[in-house]
């Protein structure tokens, strides 16, 4: 076909079509597949949190009801629990100098206790610690032995002294780390800070009057949570001149039920806020990740994901209401360990883009096969118009089998008259 306007016109539409039923199904194939991969990668995550959201959820429950029979059995102690040779050894406290700290334990296979109090203190707290030290041990051991959730450190402590209770022990070891002393004294301060002057940053949850617990957040504690309840005891039972305002805490610590994070020794998200209520997140740094131009659902349940410059926010809702959590995790994140997905899909790309009908050599225009021929003189070539240090030699053998002998010629196969 000669090089005039329709020849490349014609070109032109058999390139199209070729474009339009070759390369365009590829593309449309990839792009849906990509989709695919994508929403089914963000399905799974999201399965994921939904699970690590359930389990704290759970998990919360649990400590709130530690508290909550805690607050029932101090209310049937009538005298001092019995503590059957119990005993008390002073523990170094470089952390709170002015202080003494004693580890107790009661006679027989049961787990030590620690008990903190000032010069002042120290002389009753020693009498009734042979007591309440036992007691809250039992406690803590009879509660969690049956739980399926690993367990907390819990606190007994007065709000208006210095003399406080904690299982297990300050440097006790245990399958979930020691409690050290620094922690201690981050409970112990935050709990009497918030009640001391009624002052805090906390939220109170709604309940039975008398039964709430209110939950703390102390940034000497990350990724933990102070659950705190009042648990009243009776003056007899404290020994004390004046009736004690006790409370009893225990410790949530997050990544004790990040069973995602244990196995796969690694995150399963970039950053992680809890929040009570509307109030202001008791784990996590800083505010959450609101979209604040879009009116969220405060339904409880899981909400859809939403996509943000710093990867995918993913919320939760509990099914009272009253804990909302976010987890973002980065796009980088996202595509650890599943990078195949978009690379898979750039080389397909690239390869259905590329692909064009081929030349033989020394021609520039592309072979057209003519539907409803069944011989060689199906194709035809056009000798190359670009300039050629070699000249070309005759005679030249056609694709047809028929021999093209000098330039005078017309360089065309047989078939074609």
């Amino acid at each position: 076909m000669k090089d005039t306007p329709f020849g490349r016109i014609t070109r032109s539409v058999r390139w199209f079509r070729f474009a339009l039923f070759g390369v365009l199904p590829i593309l449309l194939i990839l792009a849906g597949g990509l989709y695919w991969g994508t929403q089914r990668l963000v399905a799974e995550r999201e399965e994921t949190l939904k699970v690590q959201f359930s389990l704290l959820m759970g998990y919360i429950d649990m400590h709130e009801t530690l508290l909550r029979r805690l607050q029932d059995e101090n209310a049937r102690l009538s005298a001092p629990p019995p503590g059957e040779g119990a005993s008390l050894h002073p523990q170094p406290l470089p952390e709170r100098p002015g202080q003494s700290l004693f580890r107790g334990q009661e006679q027989g296979m049961h787990l030590p206790f620690s008990m903190l109090c000032a010069p002042p203190d120290c002389a009753a707290a020693r009498r009734h610690g042979l007591h309440m030290g036992p007691y809250l041990s039992n406690a803590y051991t009879t509660f969690w032995s049956t739980s399926s959730f690993p367990p907390g450190e819990t606190f007994l402590l007065d709000r208006d002294s210095s003399v406080a209770f904690s299982v297990p022990g300050v440097r006790v070891a245990s399958g979930m780390g020691e409690l050290s002393g620094e922690e201690f004294l981050a409970v112990t301060d935050r709990v009497r800070e918030a009640f001391g002057d009624r002052a805090g940053s906390s939220v109170r949850r709604r309940g039975p009057t008398g039964r709430d617990v209110q939950w703390l957040y102390s940034p000497r504690l990350p990724r933990s949570m102070i659950a705190v309840i009042r648990a009243p005891v009776s003056r007899r039972v404290w020994e004390g001149a004046v009736a004690p305002e006790v409370y009893a805490a225990s410790v949530l610590r997050s990544q004790r039920i990040a069973v995602f994070d244990y196995f796969l020794g690694k995150p399963s998200y970039d950053e992680f806020w809890l929040s009570q209520g509307n109030g202001l997140p008791l784990v996590g740094e800083g505010v959450p990740p609101v979209d604040e131009s879009v009116e969220e659902d405060d339904a409880p349940g899981d909400h859809p994901p939403r996509y943000t410059r710093d990867g995918l926010v993913f919320r939760f809702k509990s099914h009272d209401g009253a804990w909302e959590a976010h987890y973002r995790i980065g796009y980088a994140q996202m595509l650890r360990g599943n990078a195949w997905l978009p690379l898979s899909a750039l080389a397909l790309l690239v390869l259905g883009v590329a692909v064009r009908p081929a030349s033989p050599t020394g021609t520039t225009d592309e072979w057209w096969r003519r539907p409803g021929r069944r011989s060689a003189s199906w194709w035809k070539a056009r000798p190359s118009t670009a300039p050629s240090s070699t000249p070309r030699r005759w005679p030249c053998a056609c694709w047809n089998g028929t021999t093209v002998s000098s330039p005078a010629t017309p360089w065309r196969c047989a078939g074609w008259g």
